[in-house]
Parts: structure tokens; sequence; C-alpha cells
């Protein structure tokens, strides 16, 4: 299925109500904020696209739009900060709490753990069979790329 102007209409009315952008009087708010006429903000709104890519950059970054899905349908994949740190405290703690059974690890070591947390492989349920990875990390010799 192709993404529409229609689709990209839609996408872009929820961005701008998730961002604060009030209903009543959007397309002159836009216009206003990104210095255009009110004409051209209306078309964004409408689903057209800026016929300029310069334009369509700094558009979606001003309103907070992932250019890839207002343009093609497909999220850009990012990411999320809040959960890598969650993913760091994690494996901080999880060295901590081994230090005596596993040592202190490597700086690829405590990566293979964060990402094992972050990729969700060692959460909840899984912690027990994660701890038992954990120690296969901690095992295996180096394969290269970070240091301490």
């Amino acid at each position: 299925m192709s993404w529409t102007k229609s689709d990209r209409a839609e996408y872009v009315k929820q961005r701008l109500t998730e961002v604060g952008f009030s209903l009543r009087g959007r397309a002159a708010d836009v216009a206003e904020e990104l210095e255009v006429s009110y004409s051209q903000a209306n078309a964004w709104l409408q689903g057209t696209l800026p016929r300029d890519t310069d334009e369509a950059m700094r558009v979606a970054d001003h309103l907070q739009l992932d250019l890839l899905k207002w343009t093609y349908g497909r999220e850009t994949l990012a990411l999320d900060t809040r959960k890598l740190m969650r993913s760091i405290a994690f494996a901080r703690e999880v060295e901590n709490e081994n230090i005596k059974e596993l040592g202190k690890m490597q700086t690829w070591q405590f990566v293979e753990v964060v990402e094992l947390d972050y990729s969700g492989r060692i959460a909840g349920a899984a912690l027990v069979e994660g701890l038992a990875e954990l120690a296969n990390i901690n095992s295996r010799e180096k394969v290269g790329g970070l240091d301490d």
C-alpha cells in the first residue's frame, strides 16, 4: 500500500496535535511560525510536501515530524535515550551485585549487557537466563572494537 496525500495529512494533523498546535487556526499558526504564506502552510496540512528538500527538512524539524514517515510512511528508527539510560544503570547494577562471582566487566562486556537489556533479552522472566548469558559473556574472549 502506498503512502498517500491523505495519509500525510492525517500524520501531520496527529503530530501537530501531539506537539500542542490548536486545531482552530492551525494553518495560520504554522504559517506564522515558519514564516510562510497561509496557502503554503495549508497545503502542508492537506498532505502536500514541500518542493525543496531543505525546506522539507526545516518544516519537519520545526513541526517535529519524522521526515521519512511524512514523505514515505515509514518511521525512522530512533534510539530511545531514556531506555538506554535505564539499560546502562541496569548493567552497572548487575555488575555491582555480581562482582564477586563475575568480577568487574570489561567495557565490551558491559556494552553487551546494555545491549541485551535494551533489546529486552535480559528483562523480567528472562533475567535468570540473562544472568547465564552474562556469565557466558564474561567467560568469552574480547572479540574486538571496544577497550577498557
